[in-house]
């Protein structure tokens, strides 16, 4: 048998019959992670309903936050990560980018209402929209909120003592393929 070098092979192993649900803000590799876990793992990732909403997710059954966020966002790929209602439980697969490299993509392409053509500097300092279109509770003060935002809830969701299957992937963990098969075997 081969030894594996990473630390958690296997960590989510008596979770197998869980579907993989990939979550990750926009610009943070969520079609590239989805289509390399098809890849490796073709029956076990979570199929979506149209664009951005996962199948056995049913939107009435989601709680909603303190902060008043509408049931779409625990069904949405693009939602804030957080423990949603699935049938069956998923397994999450939550990507996170670094800042800097999030902040470029998002003002380059920001999929959000918020008008956001002005350049890079005044961006940083403009309000901007979590989770899409530019509704009044889905605004932050800043792109850096919404990114501290999501990366805080990720963190949350898989780090360590969390009684939630969740793997946070990061982008830097695809840059080289030791990291990239260790992320994959903790699936395995």
């Amino acid at each position: 048998a081969v030894q594996s070098n990473c630390s958690l092979p296997g960590r989510w192993r008596d979770v197998d019959a869980r579907l993989i649900t990939v979550k990750g803000e926009r610009h943070t590799g969520t079609n590239f992670i989805e289509g390399l876990l098809l890849h490796h793992f073709p029956r076990r990732v979570r199929r979506r309903r149209g664009v951005h909403l996962f199948a056995g997710c049913d939107v009435s059954s989601q709680q909603l936050d303190d902060k008043g966020l509408d049931r779409s966002w625990c069904c949405s790929k693009h939602g804030l990560p957080a423990v949603c209602v699935f049938a069956p439980p998923p397994v999450y697969v939550i990507t996170l980018k670094l800042p800097f490299a999030w902040l470029v993509s998002i003002h380059a392409h920001p999929y959000t209402g918020c008008g956001v053509n002005r350049s890079f500097s005044a961006f940083l300092r403009q309000p901007f929209a979590a989770y899409g279109m530019c509704r009044p509770f889905r605004v932050r003060e800043t792109p850096v909120d919404v990114w501290s935002e999501y990366s805080l809830a990720a963190q949350r969701m898989a780090g360590p003592g969390s009684p939630t299957p969740a793997v946070l992937w990061r982008d830097t963990d695809y840059l080289s393929e030791r990291r990239l098969r260790c992320k994959l075997e903790e699936l395995a």
